[in-house]
């Protein structure tokens, strides 16, 4: 009786653990410095996405900061990159303009060379934006942004709380099943 109730334990452990490894983590960029993003921040890689924080009263820089400290842009409004070696579902974030004209954002989101998603959206200098994008299994965003009258150093886009989900591999989520599967099949004989 103990045997049974021991590997039960055992089995709804793993189980519990291997479905709940893909939780969505939130990247609030508040333990960075004043720099360059580096690759393998959160997992991901970054190419033309600065951290930044501490200053610049009555701009976007400042009234987009939704965690502690710390947001993210795109420098000099140039066209950023976010990819990861394996697939993600890309949540959602605040987004807000640096300066004070509306911007235009536009995301997209790529499963290797392959354009799955796009969505623009329009944001202000005023207060952060959440945006829901649900772009599901993606390996690459790029993020683009412009205005009506401004230049491209002036098009910043401000990141806060970016949320994004790893997608679990196939052997992850079979052997989550698995582990699921056996629960059922002891609780039964432990029925019958």
């Amino acid at each position: 009786m103990m045997k049974k109730f021991l590997s039960l334990l055992v089995i709804t452990a793993l189980s519990i653990g291997i479905v709940n490894s893909a939780k969505a983590a939130v990247l609030g960029f508040d333990t960075l410095s004043n720099t360059e993003i580096y690759d393998g921040y959160g997992g991901l890689n970054w190419e033309n996405m600065w951290a930044y924080g501490g200053g610049m009263q009555g701009t976007g820089y400042w009234n987009g900061v939704v965690s502690p400290t710390k947001i993210a842009y795109n420098r000099s409004g140039q066209v950023a990159n976010i990819t990861s070696s394996t697939p993600f579902n890309f949540n959602g974030a605040h987004l807000t303009a640096a300066w004070d004209e509306p911007l235009n954002v536009k995301i997209e989101g790529f499963l290797g060379n392959s354009l799955n998603f796009t969505k623009t959206v329009v944001v202000n200098d005023s207060a952060p934006t959440w945006v829901d994008f649900n772009f599901a299994n993606v390996d690459k965003l790029r993020i683009d942004t412009w205005t009506a009258t401004k230049t491209e150093g002036f098009t910043q886009v401000v990141i806060d709380d970016f949320d994004f989900t790893p997608v679990p591999e196939p052997t992850t989520m079979l052997l989550g099943l698995a582990g699921i599967g056996g629960i059922f099949a002891v609780r039964r004989k432990k029925v019958c």
